[in-house]
């Protein structure tokens, strides 16, 4: 199942008596599983997707596969050291990330449904990032 969290976080704590947040849970016909995290002063915004892709499902031959189809899946749609967008695999799944504002929530969510539509991948982007790929398990190792 592929779930996309929407979460504003709140800027500051420094009122208590601000707003509760406010939960909205939908599933989607297609499957997806929405959950949004509103905090009514924030202006922030992070939208994450949870993929059930993870470390523990590369076959033995294919060792980091799906932390490599991590990297393809996002820098197919954003460019590297992006301040707004970030990605990890996990043992169990792989976790897309979008870090912004109220102003440009919109971007953030178009690059999610681009990854989750399966933007195409060419062989610049893997030549690209393999070698990120690899340094990453070398310095993790």
């Amino acid at each position: 199942m592929v779930s996309l969290v929407c979460v504003l976080l709140e800027t500051g704590c420094d009122d208590a008596t601000s707003a509760q947040p406010a939960i909205e849970v939908r599933n989607l016909p297609n499957g997806i599983h929405i959950v949004a995290v509103h905090f009514p002063a924030s202006t922030n915004t992070s939208i994450f997707t949870f993929l059930p892709m993870g470390l523990t499902s590369d076959r033995r031959d294919q060792a980091q596969w799906s932390h490599l189809v991590e990297h393809l899946a996002l820098r197919s749609t954003v460019p590297a050291n992006s301040p707004q967008a970030n990605a990890e695999t996990l043992p169990d799944h792989m976790r897309l990330d979008f870090y912004g504002h109220t102003g440009n929530w919109k971007e953030g969510l178009s690059h999610h449904r681009r990854w989750l539509e399966g933007v195409p991948f060419n062989e610049a982007n893997l030549a690209a990032e393999k070698p990120r790929v690899v340094a990453e398990c070398d310095f993790t190792a």
